[in-house]
């Protein structure tokens, strides 16, 4: 039998994982704005040159689901699942994509409470990058890797190999975490780094490097990152955190951030989620983040941007 997969957050990862797994597997998208079908025109690499026709159903439809991908935003994230909680089953699996940590701990306490508490919910964390220039136009603007591992007990005894093995048919490199926790929090960490310093700074994630702003923070910045591990459980020191956002930033210069992004369209970022979530969890903790804090309280202060976004603009793999 094909699998079967549903799609919640056809943005730019969103419709790019449509795009190359309908090849490779039944795709449709749960939108609140497309009825009918969405074209989507894939670019970027000669394997991607793709025009796809994809299914879309609203939320509140009937259909149980059997595999759920959620690409929305972190903050929208609690909001998309509950539209589609009724559609949920005790064999649901449910894979959230999404940048930071806070939206991971909501979706965990929410199950907790819900008609379905026992589906298999996973985590999974990808460096992909895809940048949609316009509506139905996706750009395949950096490869990359992606991770999948379980956030509860249920979905670690199911196991995520056949969600695994279909992203590496569709040419996306896939590999399966015993401790999906270690990667989300680590990469939480270069998104720390990164993210809120493109956006104030309104730059490319290479060019921070030489932002006063940066060169003046990034220390204690990774002071801060280093405690939040510790406590976390998963230690690393501080320069060692400092110099993989170094080496991120380096190796992605080129990249627009999905938070850089957020701003020029206009539309709220996932600092909360990212500065913002360090902020809370060191508050929590007793730990001190006046970086975080003041980096999550600067981003949230800017006004929108009226600049467009180029072709080699990247949403994803910051």
């Amino acid at each position: 039998m094909t699998p079967s997969i549903h799609i919640l957050g056809a943005g730019s990862i969103g419709g790019l994982f449509a795009a190359r797994l309908s090849q490779h597997c039944s795709i449709t998208l749960i939108s609140r704005h497309s009825t009918g079908n969405l074209n989507i025109r894939l670019t970027g690499n000669p394997e991607d040159q793709l025009v796809v026709s994809l299914p879309c159903e609203p939320p509140d439809s009937q259909q149980p689901l059997e595999r759920l991908l959620i690409t929305t935003k972190s903050n929208d994230t609690l909001t998309a699942l509950q539209s589609i909680s009724h559609r949920l089953t005790t064999s649901s699996q449910v894979y959230l994509f999404q940048n930071g940590l806070g939206s991971h701990f909501d979706i965990l306490d929410y199950l907790k409470s819900s008609r379905v508490p026992n589906i298999a919910l996973y985590a999974a964390s990808t460096t992909e990058g895809a940048n949609r220039p316009t509506n139905g136009e996706i750009i395949h603007a950096g490869r990359g890797q992606t991770w999948f591992g379980a956030l509860n007990a249920i979905a670690k005894n199911s196991g995520c190999g056949s969600i695994c093995d279909l992203f590496n048919q569709a040419g996306f490199r896939s590999n399966i975490s015993e401790d999906i926790w270690a990667i989300l929090w680590k990469k939480l960490a270069i998104n720390c780094g990164i993210n809120p310093y493109t956006a104030i700074c309104q730059c490319r994630n290479g060019d921070i490097l030489q932002q006063p702003l940066f060169l003046d923070t990034i220390d204690e910045l990774s002071r801060e990152l280093e405690l939040i591990l510790q406590v976390a459980g998963y230690p690393e020191d501080h320069e060692t955190i400092k110099a993989r956002i170094i080496s991120v930033a380096t190796a992605t210069a080129a990249n627009v951030s999905s938070m850089l992004q957020d701003i020029y369209r206009g539309k709220s970022t996932e600092i909360l989620a990212i500065n913002g979530f360090v902020a809370k969890f060191a508050a929590e903790h007793g730990l001190n983040a006046k970086i975080n804090e003041q980096l999550t309280q600067r981003v949230l202060s800017l006004p929108a941007s009226s600049k467009l976004i180029d072709s080699s603009g990247n949403t994803h793999g910051e």
